[in-house]
């Protein structure tokens, strides 16, 4: 039988192992963003914008930042509440993040920063969630359904403005 936990618990843990999954990224992507980029085939790289370190390290935080003032100010405790949405939102992003590991992986053919978290803590966390998601009605079907493409916009197009606000931000702290 599994583990049990509150609702405001599973909803904190989101925040939390965003923070564990963005960690082992900050930690391990010096190693690894120029080779994520060169191993990309060409057609793929036009997505992916050229990052520094610092810029990433800056993205970084202020993502986990906004997931943790989101669980703190978003009313957690009530059903389709606006931070109920935004953390199961979350967990929609880093299913499309666990997708984007997997297909780097293949790419690239051996671990890339966030590869372990992602697939050991963020896929079966997102199935665990979704599903008290779902069961308990915390966000509705709808929006659940609503909350998919929102997903996908949330997880390229709105991560690239971070990547670009963080370049300016990392170059008045880092000058890089």
């Amino acid at each position: 039988m599994g583990v049990r936990v509150g609702r405001m618990t599973a909803l904190w843990l989101v925040p939390i192992l965003f923070l564990v999954h963005n960690s082992e990224e900050g930690i391990m992507m010096r190693a690894t963003l120029d080779e994520v980029r060169i191993g990309m085939p060409r057609f793929l790289r036009v997505f992916l914008p050229p990052v520094t370190y610092e810029q990433y390290l800056v993205s970084l935080v202020l993502v986990t930042a906004l997931a943790f003032c989101c669980a703190w100010f978003g009313q957690i405790d009530r059903s389709r509440s606006w931070g109920m949405y935004v953390l199961v939102g979350l967990q929609m992003v880093l299913l499309l993040n666990v997708v984007a590991h997997v297909t780097t992986l293949a790419v690239v053919g051996h671990y890339t920063a966030g590869s372990v978290t992602a697939l050991l803590i963020n896929l079966p966390f997102f199935l665990y969630l979704l599903g008290r998601a779902r069961n308990e009605d915390w966000v509705g079907r709808r929006g659940l359904i609503l909350l998919i493409p929102v997903a996908f916009v949330v997880h390229t197009p709105v991560l690239f403005g971070f990547l670009f606000i963080s370049g300016f931000i990392s170059r008045f702290l880092f000058g890089a």
